[in-house]
């Protein structure tokens, strides 16, 4: 088969709940996606140097369009040019959203007044993790029904069982070479593993 019939074939398999035909997507297209965004990072103006981060434009841009061809909501998505048109759309507004965040965090900075009964900056840092909002200790009655409906949620999110049990550990408190270790993985795929799952749960979960 052909590189235009592999990926054609990948596209008909993800829209049929196929877990492989998703991973070969994923890796086919995130170096090329990475680089693109590298690419077009390094052009735009007035911004701190490694304050974009062109890997994660690409893992979300990735997570985005291959959810939304599993959701079936690119039915008419049908081949290679088909898939590198949305996703390099989809990529172009992920380093649009960074650069604005960027331009957003740097308008606020010294702008925030901070009083005894609210988040220290690191406290605010530490809660604006995608990680730290699911694990929250010590939640006032009120919150545990909201807490496990959010929990329930971030898991049903993710892409696979491996994802799953990833976060699990993570929110469990495990650094990541622990979990290196009682994954049987390396320490550079968990690593991986959490920022997808990152970027899952701010995609999905905001």
């Amino acid at each position: 088969m052909g590189d235009e019939g592999s990926v054609s074939r990948h596209i008909q398999d993800l829209k049929e709940g196929s877990s492989d035909a998703e991973r070969a997507i994923f890796e086919r297209y995130l170096t090329k996606l990475t680089n693109t965004a590298l690419a077009r990072m390094k052009g735009m103006v007035d911004t701190r140097p490694g304050a974009l981060d062109p890997e994660m434009a690409a893992q979300s841009a990735l997570l985005s369009v291959l959810e939304r061809i599993r959701a079936h909501r690119e039915e008419r998505l049908l081949d290679r040019n088909d898939l590198l048109a949305l996703l390099l759309s989809k990529l172009e507004n992920k380093i649009k959203d960074q650069w604005r965040r960027e331009h957003a965090e740097k308008r606020g900075l010294g702008m925030v007044k901070y009083a005894a009964d609210v988040l220290t900056p690191a406290e605010a840092e530490a809660e604006s993790d995608a990680f730290s909002k699911i694990a929250r200790r010590d939640p006032t009655p009120e919150d545990v029904l909201g807490l496990q409906e959010l929990f329930v949620r971030a898991m049903d999110v993710l892409p696979d069982n491996l994802c799953r049990h990833i976060a699990q550990l993570e929110l469990d408190g495990y650094t990541d070479v622990e979990i290196s270790r009682l994954t049987l993985r390396s320490l550079r795929a968990v690593q991986l593993k959490l920022r997808l799952i990152r970027a899952h749960w701010q995609e999905e979960l905001g």
